[in-house]
């Protein structure tokens, strides 16, 4: 493996981890677990983020593995689907970066309703709170630009890195929030915004690119 092969490979594995991990914003999740979790115990917290956590890192997972899939069963082409998944993905970012927490995109109602399910680590938690169209696009887009074969693994070892650093901070929330504050959360939350949204351009920029390449070989 050459200096340029390690470069590439180095340089996948940064955007897919800071992508994936930014975008699911555990730290933003903080403050709405602590919402559906109140009144259980240690135990039933512990094992809520851990249901949360793994069901969130597999629906990424399966939607890593099946992208190929999808775009072959709908006709869609790798730049079609990163031009309109960066859109997505920026969309998710402006709110981010607007300092909108998960708390504030769901009432007191839908989160009351949710803390008298029976289990909410599924839903809401796993999705869509963590795992929503956002990061749902992102590991699709990331899974469309293998172009070796160590991508795939790399990429799943930022899901996962994703998934464990999801199930700390949620088994932390409480020590979380205490420690950092509601007003330090949102400064993260909008620099991980800004971030998302430099990536998401980059996604659209990305398939104009690929588009005029097609097109020009067409020609």
């Amino acid at each position: 493996m050459n200096f340029a092969e390690l470069k590439d490979l180095a340089q996948y594995f940064l955007v897919a981890v800071t992508s994936v991990f930014f975008i699911v914003n555990p730290l933003s999740c903080a403050a709405i677990f602590i919402g559906l979790t109140e009144g259980m115990s240690s135990r039933q917290k512990k094992r809520t983020a851990w249901r949360a956590s793994v069901g969130s890192t597999v629906v990424m997972l399966i939607f890593m593995l099946a992208g190929s899939i999808i775009f072959r069963l709908f006709h869609i082409t790798v730049p079609a689907f990163s031009i309109a998944g960066g859109i997505v993905i920026f969309g998710m970012a402006r709110s981010m970066m607007q300092a909108k927490s998960p708390a504030e995109k769901h009432t007191a109602e839908d989160i009351e309703k949710s803390g008298r399910a029976e289990d909410v680590s599924l839903v809401p938690l796993a999705v869509p709170i963590l795992t929503g169209p956002g990061a749902i696009s992102t590991v699709m887009l990331l899974a469309g630009k293998f172009t070796h074969f160590l991508h795939a693994p790399l990429l799943i070892i930022s899901i996962l890195v994703t998934g464990l650093f999801t199930y700390l901070i949620l088994l932390q929330s409480d020590r979380v929030m205490s420690q950092l504050g509601s007003g330090m959360i949102r400064v993260f939350t909008r620099l991980f915004g800004l971030l998302i949204a430099a990536i998401a351009v980059q996604f659209v920029l990305n398939g104009f690119r690929d588009f005029l390449v097609e097109v020009r070989h067409l020609l």
